[in-house]
């Protein structure tokens, strides 16, 4: 199938509280590395995935995993967009 349009979906951010255990989940489970990094390697603040994840640590939320927080849209024609 081949895609011609300009705008498509870069990433979706998901927060999470136990970034660790995901970042290996993705990693081990679905072979998505880590390819960027915001903060210590031990505790991340933030990290993208190869393959449009983004994670975001959330250690104090309480309520189930995975809430998300934006999608991350490219577009080649913002006015066309809006």
């Amino acid at each position: 199938m081949t895609y011609n349009k300009s705008s498509y979906l870069q990433h979706t951010a998901i927060r999470v509280r136990d970034i660790q255990w995901h970042i290996r989940f993705f990693e081990e489970a679905l072979g998505m590395p880590v390819a960027s990094r915001q903060g210590p390697e031990d505790a991340p603040v933030q990290v993208w995935l190869v393959g449009g994840v983004q994670l975001i640590a959330d250690p104090a939320y309480g309520e189930p995993e995975g809430r998300m927080a934006h999608l991350g849209i490219m577009t080649g024609d913002l006015e066309l967009a809006l």
